[in-house]
């Protein structure tokens, strides 16, 4: 994509807002009516998306969820046993 000394988008480089149009896996279409009546129109591909740039993840969840249990669990689980055992029916 290409923009302009601005930083803008170039005019001819934005989506138009397209009537009839349907998405297909990653391309876009437009249906495009005809005259007669037998034709049902056909079908134009207007654009092919693809991505351009990889995307980073932002949050470790899954890896930082891992190391906090496991330092809680570690730090809290013998208090909790002695814990438990205490309030025990005899």
């Amino acid at each position: 994509m290409q923009r302009t000394s601005g930083g803008a988008v170039r005019k001819q480089q934005q989506p138009k807002n397209l009537q009839n149009s349907f998405k297909r896996g990653r391309f876009i279409f437009q249906r495009q009516s005809r005259s007669t009546r037998k034709a049902k129109g056909r079908i134009k591909l207007v654009y092919s998306l693809r991505p351009s740039v990889p995307i980073q993840q932002d949050v470790p969840f899954y890896r930082d969820f891992a190391e906090v249990m496991r330092q809680e669990m570690s730090l809290n689980l013998a208090i909790a046993v002695i814990r438990a055992m205490s309030t025990r029916c005899r």
